[in-house]
């Protein structure tokens, strides 16, 4: 991502940014990957779904204001050992 471009921010994201996604058919996709401590499986204990709808609006909101994204997604991040 471009240092002079608004980056994603939410509280309840640990970490963004931007990845290149290779087509099938031999084109790219910039894609915005949100980092969260969130549980994400609604079967899961903590699952909360105000929670991650809220970081689900701030990702779509982000995406509307920059044309470079052809979409997101929400992954939890890795735990250290």
């Amino acid at each position: 991502m471009d240092p002079m471009q608004k980056t994603f921010k939410h509280p309840l994201a640990r970490r963004a940014t931007s990845v290149k996604a290779r087509l099938r058919d031999g084109g790219e996709q910039t894609l915005l990957v949100v980092l969260t401590t969130l549980e994400l499986d609604e079967k899961a204990k903590g699952f909360n779904a105000k929670n991650i709808g809220r970081l689900r609006q701030a990702a779509e909101a982000f995406l509307t204001e920059d044309a470079e994204f052809a979409g997101y997604a929400i992954l939890n991040r890795p735990k250290d050992w």
